[in-house]
């Protein structure tokens, strides 16, 4: 027993040196769940989640394991893997005489699954299930992951404020929450809110109208303020300066205020200077959307948490089709675990591919008037507003994405556009569509606003 307690501790060592010596990506995805099972006669026995992974280990890892169990001083002749769970692990477990270690207990970061007792009785709107133990880290997120950490260990002295930004459903609101729900977790007594900015926006508004009282308790009494999709402050002047007066008590107080949002605070149109000073004092991080390998990662990491087994190019597959946003691949991994339940044996990558194209044929014809109601969504405004005349940054800006919309994706002429923006004059729409074209070549926020507009709209 103490020979394989000893054991575990190596192989704990051998981790060690994996994940200071790897891509956080490549420790996640393929060495994290990786557990000592066995070590005897030179034969080397690690278990792993499933046959994916080990197909991954055995091709492209090897020579990695190889320097850091050497690292370690062992020195196997034969490594062996099998599937945990299975009955070679229960045989092998066996013939061990049941040590005192759990090997499904392994992996000793901390797991956050439910608010602790001792927090203050209040709704934090915190979602216990978006931690930093299920988010995939890879090179278009690390940053962000790495300072949203020390903020989760210093709240209130280290990058204060955290500002996070990027695309639609690349993990920014995970990342917010993540923070949130570790920092209760070491600090049960603090008050935490997350919070859209939409939501402050209509309290503060409804403070005013009906007079009611408790938003400045709501918000400026709190340890941790978490405050998703700030770009809807853009043109709301009042809600800046009511924002601002909360953001400077908590900061003055050393309370951590943290931000996400579709962009960074120097593109949100009409946002004001001392705003985007303020911002500015922290850190601004952006993400990115996921590569390949991260998306094969991602898709992984969420089909060992439903309990799904997906045979490898069944993963490439949905990893290459869905290239925009994690969603996409939510969405498709649910689609593929539903297909392998209904349909066993019979479930093939062919059923899948299938499936997906349905899906996508099915979707609503698009209209000029989905695009602008789509648009209008996207920004926050009226379709009144958005055919406004108005020349307002926070209404132009998504006026001439809708034209350039109407055109790349229905062909609509010139005069068309003009007709279903209620305007005689074409000319504008050919400036506007030609100013958005140019501006694709450089502005990745645009790039990701308008891929935005398109999921919902595009068929």
């Amino acid at each position: 027993m103490l020979y394989y307690s000893y054991m575990e501790e190596q192989w704990q060592a051998v981790k060690g040196h994996l994940e200071r010596n790897l891509e956080g990506i490549v420790f996640k995805s393929f060495f994290r769940n990786l557990n000592f099972v066995n070590f005897e006669a030179g034969r080397l026995t690690l278990s792993a989640p499933n046959q994916f992974t080990i197909d991954r280990l055995q091709g492209n890892h090897a020579s990695t394991l190889k320097t850091a169990l050497t690292a370690a001083n062992l020195n196997p002749e034969i490594i062996d893997y099998i599937i945990a769970g299975t009955s070679d692990e229960q045989k092998i477990e066996r013939r061990r005489k049941k040590t005192t270690v759990n090997l499904g207990e392994l992996d000793l970061t901390k797991s956050i699954g439910t608010q602790p007792t001792g927090a203050k009785a209040h709704n934090t709107n915190l979602n216990t299930k978006y931690t930093f133990n299920n988010f995939v880290v890879s090179d278009n997120n690390s940053l962000a992951f790495a300072a949203c950490r020390g903020v989760a260990d210093e709240p209130g002295t280290k990058y204060n404020p955290l500002y996070i930004h990027g695309g639609v459903g690349l993990g920014k609101t995970h990342l917010i929450q993540a923070v949130g729900n570790e920092i209760l977790a070491q600090h049960p007594d603090y008050r935490i809110l997350y919070i859209s900015m939409e939501t402050f926006y209509k309290d503060f508004i409804a403070s005013i109208q009906k007079k009611l009282t408790g938003f400045t308790e709501k918000y400026r009494t709190n340890d941790v303020l978490i405050i998703d999709d700030i770009q809807f402050l853009e043109g709301k002047k009042e809600s800046q300066i009511e924002f601002f007066h909360t953001f400077n008590e908590l900061q003055q107080n050393n309370k951590q205020i943290i931000l996400a949002s579709d962009r960074p605070p120097t593109r949100i149109a009409d946002l004001a200077d001392r705003l985007v000073s303020r911002c500015e004092q922290g850190i601004i991080l952006a993400v990115q959307p996921p590569s390949f390998e991260t998306r094969c990662a991602i898709l992984n990491a969420k089909a060992e948490s439903s309990g799904l087994n997906l045979a490898p190019e069944i993963i490439e597959f949905i990893a290459k089709k869905c290239t925009s946003h994690i969603r996409e691949l939510e969405g498709a991994l649910n689609k593929a675990g539903l297909l392998q339940m209904s349909l066993g044996p019979r479930f093939s990558l062919a059923k899948l591919e299938a499936e997906l194209q349905d899906s996508a044929a099915s979707r609503p014809r698009t209209t000029p008037d989905n695009i602008l109601k789509a648009t209008a969504n996207y920004f926050h405004l009226t379709l009144t507003e958005l055919s406004s005349e108005s020349r307002e940054k926070h209404i132009l800006i998504p006026r001439q994405i809708a034209m350039y919309l109407m055109k790349t994706e229905l062909s609509l002429s010139y005069p068309q556009i003009a007709r279903a923006l209620k305007r005689k004059d074409h000319t504008t729409a050919i400036s506007s569509i030609q100013k958005i074209t140019k501006n694709l070549a450089t502005d990745t926020t645009l790039r990701d606003q308008i891929a935005s507009i398109q999921e919902v709209c595009v068929a």
